[in-house]
């Protein structure tokens, strides 16, 4: 019987022990950099700043202060804002529209000071196959008076899988890879 007895304690103790490792782990992957999405728009070195609110896979927000500039991420989109691009302290945001390449950044229509650097994620490959097909990735912004999606143009980093392009304002924005034959 005292064997018994032994053995739920030793039981007892090694699924208290194993409940307290994780939960330890669960508390270290939360609170250290890098392992949280919500401290993803956290700066990454010295010179960056910026203050992390939200983030998800389709969004994030982030509030930047005008003097020191910042970034917002979400993922592999990402927007810099350089000190004095922004007028005023602002609660900056970019949501993924549906399950697309398209993203809304908010507040929409703010202008700013100096050109601010936008990265976008590019859209999957298309056109391989028996018709080879040339695609150029590119960043395009849709202009709300013409309804019309525009060619802002970027610099493709196909290793990362990004398109970078300088703006001058929020609006909706997106990569898109017209096809050439």
């Amino acid at each position: 019987m005292a064997e018994e007895a032994k053995g739920d304690v030793m039981k007892r103790l090694h699924y208290y022990i194993s409940g307290s490792a994780l939960a330890m782990l669960l508390v270290l992957m939360l609170t250290t950099p890098g392992c949280s999405s919500i401290s993803d728009n956290s700066p990454t070195s010295p010179g960056e700043t910026g203050s992390a609110s939200m983030s998800s896979d389709s969004y994030a927000e982030a509030f930047i202060r005008a003097d020191q500039g910042g970034w917002l991420r979400m993922g592999s989109n990402r927007v810099y804002f350089p000190p004095g691009a922004l007028a005023e302290d602002t609660l900056v945001s970019i949501l993924r529209v549906d399950d697309t390449a398209v993203f809304d950044l908010a507040p929409d229509g703010i202008l700013f000071q100096a050109p601010v650097s936008l990265t976008l994620e590019m859209p999957p490959p298309v056109g391989f196959g028996a018709r080879r097909q040339f695609s150029i990735p590119a960043i395009y912004y849709f202009n709300e008076d013409n309804e019309q999606w525009e060619n802002i143009g970027g610099i493709p980093d196909y290793s990362k899988r990004v398109v970078t392009t300088q703006i001058e304002h929020f609006s909706r924005y997106g990569t898109i890879s017209p096809i050439f034959h």
